[in-house]
């Protein structure tokens, strides 16, 4: 009984399929233009579809990775051979989670007068904008291609900075929102004298603490005469922090 009936299933669904098409081919001889309206609202109707299934998964994408996008890891370098003339240069390896990203959006906080120069030799910065005091500045990066979703891209930011009235303050620091493997630091004192020798500290504090609240201590790093300046790995940093190298002027 069960083969009876898929054999005549089969009959009636290849019936049924033939008797599509001589209808369909009957109606677009006698009838050409409803055929096409019919057509036409089809295709539109799928492409209305589409564009709203699209919609739904960018927003769920979003709601995952407000973001937009991973971190893999960090480079961060400071630079000066006059400790007036200064560059703060970052590499960020990142992954896109969204299904088109255009630009990135860099968080910086420089503490000297004089507005630094803000450049990047892989994307084209769009506009810097400057905060109120206390809070951080933030420099959009636009892509050259658009990122596709899970395509990785290095992030380079340049900061060209002056500090001739020496009211910076001697620290590096970044903030860390989202999980990362690794964060580099590399800061390079050129102008010290040869007689200098002091450690830095490598601090932290919540990004949600008061701003007035106080780092934590977390080890100190040891200055190296050979290049003069300092060097630390962090792995696997905990987020929702900033992390703080600082040293003596």
């Amino acid at each position: 009984m069960k083969n009876l009936i898929l054999i005549l299933e089969r009959r009636i669904l290849f019936w049924s399929a033939i008797a599509s098409i001589l209808a369909l081919a009957f109606i677009f001889f006698t009838n050409r233009w409803a055929v096409i309206i019919s057509l036409s609202l089809f295709c539109l109707i799928l492409i209305i579809l589409m564009l709203r299934l699209l919609a739904v998964i960018n927003g769920l994408l979003i709601f995952k990775h407000p973001e937009g996008h991973t971190r893999n890891s960090n480079f961060i370098k400071y630079s000066t051979l006059d400790g007036i003339n200064i560059q703060f240069e970052t590499f960020r390896h990142i992954q896109c989670k969204r299904l088109v990203l255009y630009e990135f959006i860099y968080s910086f906080k420089w503490t000297g007068n004089i507005r630094p120069e803000i450049k990047s030799s892989l994307q084209n910065v769009v506009s810097v904008n400057s905060k109120q005091e206390g809070e951080w500045d933030s420099a959009t990066l636009r892509f050259k291609k658009p990122l596709l979703y899970n395509e990785t891209a290095i992030i380079h930011f340049l900061a060209e900075m002056n500090d001739a009235d020496q009211n910076s303050s001697p620290h590096v620091e970044t903030r860390i929102e989202l999980p990362v493997d690794i964060i580099l630091f590399r800061i390079e004192l050129r102008h010290k004298k040869g007689s200098f020798d002091k450690p830095a500290t490598l601090k932290r504090k919540k990004i949600t603490a008061d701003i007035n609240s106080n780092y934590e201590i977390l080890k100190t790093i040891p200055f190296d005469r050979n290049y003069k300046g300092y060097e630390y790995t962090l792995l696997t940093p905990e987020s929702n922090y900033y992390y703080r190298i600082e040293w003596e002027k």
